[in-house]
């Protein structure tokens, strides 16, 4: 099914204090979720976990619940990472060279934080599996509200190891996004937020208006029986895939001018300034660039992500947060109650010029802000010297905020 056509927002959560959680029963909650399955492996000195976690009663209503740690049992907190859109825990354990342990989860595992992640529910469908071999009817539901729950399940896992030593959240894009839905479903829950190039409120009107005429779309999408996105992210890996295998070719793209070649296809996607709409703020670029190459960005690193991507978005996913910055608040109402510090990190050519409303939101006094002015959206993680500009300051305030 085809929704809106808008290329990839990603690069594009002792004794147990129940008011830190929302007032659903923490008893259900876990009990409507169920581990099926659990995989362990190690990575040079760290332990990598991964389950197969199912929620209720559909098949295809399956996360992957993550956890990288120093094998020995000495770590002083926990930090849980949310994927960006199309995206998995895999954006952040991913390396351009293949090593695990340059990346950057791994960074802050070495360093004896106990790192969990999420990987949501599209991950692992086929292409094309929704169109006949799978019973995708399920996804309806899996809109914001269902990755809220899904990581209020996780906070509860780390709970049970970390006891009352509250874990930091966040994440990038959808991530960023998923992250203050978070804040907002238990505001006492966490020790700090990671609110890196995503928001979920706006007061400017431009990006209101923008958002309400998406959000109208998507809706209209959804009554009509339109349930997923199959195009968006298969589309930018396919772009890809042409620019790699044959970069003078001419591309077979549509939309592009006539005589573009697949590279110059492939450079122009990710490098181009979107109007808003389609995209959710003015100007918003995943990587600063033009025909000629990528300006900011490894090409290599931008290459990593790009093959990671899932097949597959909710559209409800997309409607909750594109409404949301339309101005419908049943994500952000409670952000005034979040009081804990605060580690902002937003580019000039894409949300962060736009955040400062989304900020202001939260209750927090302790806030952190990294402003890199000629970044686009996936400009600072895929930069060459990402670890000095990235890792290392982050790692100082994690530390700072976890008490280590």
């Amino acid at each position: 099914m085809r929704p809106r056509a808008l290329f990839l927002a990603v690069f594009l959560l002792g004794t147990f204090n129940a008011d830190l959680l929302p007032a659903q029963s923490e008893a259900a909650r876990q009990a409507h979720y169920q581990v099926v399955a659990r995989a362990e492996r190690r990575v040079g000195p760290l332990t990598v976990t991964e389950e197969t976690v199912q929620v209720g009663a559909d098949p295809l209503a399956r996360f992957t619940l993550h956890r990288m740690r120093r094998s020995q049992t000495d770590e002083s907190g926990a930090l849980l990472l949310m994927p960006g859109g199309g995206s998995n825990f895999a954006f952040y354990t991913a390396d351009e060279n293949g090593d695990e342990l340059h990346s950057f989860a791994a960074y802050f595992a070495l360093r004896g934080i106990d790192v969990w992640g999420y990987s949501p529910r599209t991950r692992g469908l086929a292409a094309g599996a929704c169109s006949g071999a799978v019973d995708c009817s399920g996804m309806r539901d899996w809109g914001l509200q269902s990755v809220v729950d899904d990581g209020l399940y996780i906070r509860e896992r780390i709970r049970r190891v970390h006891g009352e030593d509250r874990p930091v959240v966040g994440g990038i894009s959808l991530g960023a996004m998923s992250t203050l839905a978070l804040l907002n479903a238990a505001p006492e829950a966490w020790a700090g937020a990671v609110v890196w190039e995503g928001m979920l409120y706006s007061r400017n009107p431009v990006v209101r208006d923008a958002n309400q005429t998406v959000c109208d779309d998507l809706e209209t999408q959804i009554a009509g029986g339109a349930l997923w996105d199959d195009t968006t992210y298969p589309g930018v890996r396919f772009l890809y895939d042409l620019a790699t295998a044959d970069p003078d070719g001419l591309t077979p793209v549509p939309g592009f001018p006539p005589g573009f070649t697949n590279r110059q296809a492939y450079l122009a996607a990710l490098t181009t300034p979107q109007p808003a709409p389609p995209s959710y703020v003015p100007g918003y670029t995943l990587a600063v660039g033009d025909l000629t190459g990528f300006r900011i960005a490894s090409e290599a690193r931008l290459a990593m992500l790009v093959l990671q991507l899932n097949q597959y978005e909710a559209l409800a996913l997309v409607r909750d947060y594109t409404c949301a910055l339309a101005g419908e608040r049943t994500f952000t109402r409670r952000l005034p109650r979040f009081k804990a510090p605060v580690y902002v990190i937003g580019s000039g050519h894409a949300f962060g010029a736009w955040m400062g409303d989304n900020v202001a939101l939260l209750g927090s006094t302790d806030v952190t802000r990294r402003y890199n002015p000629a970044f686009g959206h996936g400009d600072l993680f895929a930069h060459p010297d990402h670890v000095r500009l990235l890792e290392q300051p982050l790692y100082r305030w994690l530390k700072r905020v976890l008490g280590m």
